[in-house]
């Protein structure tokens, strides 16, 4: 019986432990024409001291062997980590069932009785050869898995460290735009102020991120009250910076002079913007501003001001001939552009 060995695959290397020298003449004669490493030793410790060095990928294990006979020499093999895996077929005289079962419990894969077949002997060494490759490439699988496994789960861990070291870095922004928010609102005006000059108004202000680039703003300097109206450039964070600096600016504009009109105060609202943009931003192009809405009105003499960069404003007034309210639509300017009834 041959066994054709794969072009360029590695023979498997047999052990062969016998204290007959005719014995290892023969089986390792026959294993060496089926294409087989062989190596013969005629004792049990000589065997151990070769695998100290070498470890191959079967042994063919005699029983009855002066010195230490096969089942000490299983035994031993059994106890070392490093050898404990390689497949022991033991080749035996003794065919009674008490030594073949001791030989399978303390480790053995098969047994065979002598005299031995050489087909047997063949095909059972075939046999566990392979058993032991499909077992290797299997715990070679195992492995790879495992490190694969390991992997995964190393990427999880750092995945979920990642996230929770950004959801400490969300929460502290969420945290500094809402307190923002709460600053923002504390500027804004408050409802009774409004009320004491406009009794019926109503203020929609749906901010589309957590904080907003518009802003509505009213003071009252001695016979005066200025409102105004705001959209800025930019939404959230950007946006209420734009917001906060269009109110500070109006306050320091009419805080300075109250005799200026809504054009002149827009005037210098933008210079100020500019200038202020100009100087944090020097060698950017800096488009940022606000559309702006702004009245005057005069407690006394009833007379209102307004200045909207280029938007109207819309009067609602009873007509004085029919009695019944009307639309006056004005632009800057004073010029009455639609009266709709």
């Amino acid at each position: 019986m041959n066994i054709e060995i794969p072009t360029g695959q590695k023979p498997s290397s047999i052990l062969i432990v016998d204290d007959v020298p005719t014995n290892l003449l023969v089986l390792g004669e026959m294993l060496k024409s089926n294409g087989y490493k062989v190596r013969p030793v005629p004792s049990g410790a000589l065997a151990l001291q070769v695998m100290e060095n070498e470890s191959p990928d079967l042994i063919l294990l005699d029983i009855m062997m002066p010195e230490m006979d096969g089942f000490e020499v299983c035994r031993q093999l059994k106890e070392n980590p490093s050898l404990c895996h390689i497949p022991i077929i033991f080749i035996s005289a003794l065919s009674d069932t008490n030594n073949i079962v001791e030989a399978l419990q303390i480790g053995g894969v098969d047994y065979i009785t002598k005299p031995f077949m050489i087909e047997e002997v063949m095909a059972r060494v075939e046999t566990q050869l392979k058993l032991h490759q499909q077992k290797q490439e299997l715990q070679k699988l195992n492995n790879e898995k495992d490190h694969a496994l390991s992997d995964l789960l190393f990427a999880k861990e750092m995945v979920e460290k990642q996230k929770e070291e950004i959801e400490i870095i969300n929460k502290g922004v969420l945290d500094s735009i809402n307190y923002t928010r709460r600053i923002q609102l504390a500027v804004f005006p408050r409802e009774e102020f409004i009320n004491e000059f406009f009794s019926e108004h109503f203020v929609l202000f749906k901010p589309r991120n957590i904080v907003s680039g518009d802003f509505y703003w009213i003071k009252q300097v001695e016979k005066y009250i200025f409102l105004a109206v705001a959209d800025c450039t930019g939404h959230g964070v950007p946006g209420a910076f734009m917001s906060m600096m269009g109110n500070a600016f109006l306050n320091e504009i009419i805080g300075k002079d109250n005799s200026l009109t809504p054009g002149e105060i827009l005037d210098k609202l933008r210079n100020l913007i500019k200038k202020t943009l100009r100087q944090s931003y020097k060698t950017s192009n800096v488009n940022d501003g606000m559309d702006i809405a702004l009245i005057k009105l005069n407690l006394q003499t009833r007379e209102l001001e307004y200045a909207g960069a280029h938007h109207p404003l819309i009067c609602v007034q009873k007509d004085p001939v029919s009695g019944s309210e009307c639309l006056l639509v004005f632009t800057s300017g004073r010029n009455l552009l639609q009266l709709i009834p």
